[in-house]
C-alpha cells in the first residue's frame, strides 16, 4: 500500500505491452490449437512461438539496420496516441509522466508485416525480390 501511484500505473503499462505481445500468438500467428495436452508438449509449444516472435523482431530489426525500413506506420500511429494523451491531459491541468515519450516505440509485431513475410516465404521470393513489398507495408497501411 505504500507504492505511488505512477509507478503503479506505470507497471501496469508495461504489463499490458507485454500482453500486446502475446496477443500476437492468438490473434495473427496461425496456431489456434495445442499440438498435444501434455505440460512438455505445451511447453514445447510455447517456446516455439517465443522463438517464432523473436525471429520476427530480429528480422524486423535487419530490415531496419541493413535496409532503413522502419514499421513508420505504427511509429506514426503511437505519436498521434499520444499527442492526443498529452492534450486531454493537458485540458485536464495534468501532463503526460515523461516516460511514456521514454519507452521502446513499438512491441507488437504488425498483422501486415506478418503476412507480408509469410507470404514471400511460401512463395519462395528472395529477400532482394521483397525490399519494395515490405518498404511499403511498414509505411503505410494497405
Amino acid at each position: 500500500m505504500d507504492l505511488p501511484p505512477g509507478l503503479i500505473a506505470w507497471l501496469h503499462l508495461v504489463r499490458w505491452r507485454i500482453e500486446k505481445v502475446f496477443a500476437t500468438a492468438q490473434n495473427k500467428l496461425p496456431e489456434t490449437q495445442a499440438w498435444a495436452s501434455g505440460t512438455v508438449a505445451q511447453q514445447i509449444q510455447g517456446h516455439f512461438f517465443a522463438l517464432t516472435h523473436n525471429l520476427l523482431v530480429l528480422f524486423r530489426h535487419y530490415l531496419e539496420s541493413a535496409h532503413g525500413l522502419k514499421e513508420t506506420k505504427l511509429i506514426r500511429k503511437r505519436e498521434s496516441a499520444l499527442a492526443q494523451r498529452q492534450e486531454r491531459a493537458r485540458a485536464a491541468g495534468r501532463q503526460v509522466h515523461p516516460l511514456h515519450e521514454k519507452m521502446p516505440p513499438v512491441v507488437q509485431l504488425s498483422l501486415q508485416f506478418i503476412r507480408t513475410l509469410r507470404n514471400y516465404i511460401y512463395r519462395g521470393v528472395s529477400l532482394a525480390g521483397s525490399i519494395a513489398r515490405f518498404e511499403a507495408t511498414l509505411a503505410n497501411y494497405l
